[in-house]
């Protein structure tokens, strides 16, 4: 290797810091300008009253109509530190935005480097992930814990490490604490991930099949330690840093029976794929490099690469 390909090769990881520093500033300057000037949608206001409520009067209780209570513990520390005000009722979403940028930068090995950087340069400037990073409400909350929750996931597939069931439980508590989408999200990956364990179990046999190897290698402390992480979670933000311990049932049963009692009410009245034509619209070359990706990974394939594909391909298919 000459001394120039050296010394490229040194300064990769220091230029695509750089680059992902860079991106993250400017996603935050774009979702900090002028943050207060909108007036506020329906759904913002009902965030912004209800964490004033709870930030003037200590008062909250869960409704599955508002989803779940992590937004409004996060708007009240908000209110706390700032003051109560329009720009501060959309402070939370803004800098979970700005973090969310940050996220592709865990996926490098399934995205590749480019692919990664592209991907945080789309949710930077992206106009869904803008506009919702700017919006008080739960939307981008879902999006950004739901890629970190894959991003464990998948780096668990790729080398299984101790101190990953932990975070796999710590993430989904406070996925299903953000909004009960979670249910869909477990749905589509345990259809990819539980039938590749039988096939793998029935190719390899039990003891040999790689999924099963890889939980079982950890042994049964990581998952006991996974498991206490999900439910301290969980129980800690339902029942509002245990001060209402009703609010556990209601977090388990409330806001799952409440959502499957509106699917035939139709709110939206959306056409069957109405999704499609909205990525379609206003998110295409996002569309563009799926379709490319989808190509690599048939190319070059891989556990994780696949589950990528599956989550986004039903994803679409059951919210559609």
């Amino acid at each position: 290797m000459t001394p120039t390909a050296r010394s490229r090769l040194r300064d990769a990881p220091r230029l695509e810091l750089a680059a992902y520093a860079a991106l993250i500033a400017l996603a935050l300057g774009l979702r900090l300008i002028d943050l207060g000037s909108r007036p506020f949608h329906h759904d913002e206001s009902q965030d912004a009253y209800f964490s004033w409520v709870f930030f003037t009067q200590g008062e909250y209780a869960y409704n599955p109509l508002l989803h779940g209570p992590l937004r409004f513990y996060l708007t009240t520390a908000m209110y706390e530190i700032f003051g109560a005000g329009d720009v501060s009722a959309r402070l939370a979403p803004a800098l979970m935005g700005a973090t969310m940028v940050g996220l592709p930068s865990l996926l490098r090995a399934q995205l590749g480097r480019g692919g990664a950087l592209v991907a945080a340069a789309l949710l930077a400037v992206g106009p869904s992930y803008l506009y919702f990073s700017r919006f008080a409400r739960e939307d981008i909350y879902i999006a950004c814990i739901t890629l970190g929750l894959m991003a464990v996931v998948l780096h668990f597939l790729d080398v299984p490490r101790r101190h990953h069931p932990p975070l796999i439980g710590a993430l989904l508590a406070a996925s299903f604490a953000t909004k009960e989408s979670t249910f869909i999200t477990v749905f589509v990956a345990g259809t990819f991930l539980g039938p590749l364990a039988l096939w793998q179990a029935r190719r390899d046999g039990w003891r040999d099949a790689p999924l099963l190897r890889s939980v079982m290698g950890l042994g049964w402390r990581p998952w006991a330690w996974g498991v206490a992480a999900f439910w301290f979670v969980f129980a800690l933000l339902f029942t509002v840093f245990f001060t209402n311990p009703g609010g556990l049932w209601d977090g388990i049963y409330d806001g799952l029976a409440y959502w499957l009692g509106q699917q035939p009410v139709a709110r939206g009245g959306e056409p069957v794929g109405f999704y499609a034509f909205l990525l379609l619209g206003e998110e295409w070359p996002v569309v563009g490099l799926a379709a490319v990706g989808i190509v690599a990974v048939i190319r070059s394939p891989s556990v994780g690469r696949w589950l990528l594909v599956w989550m986004f391909g039903l994803s679409l298919a059951v919210y559609s």
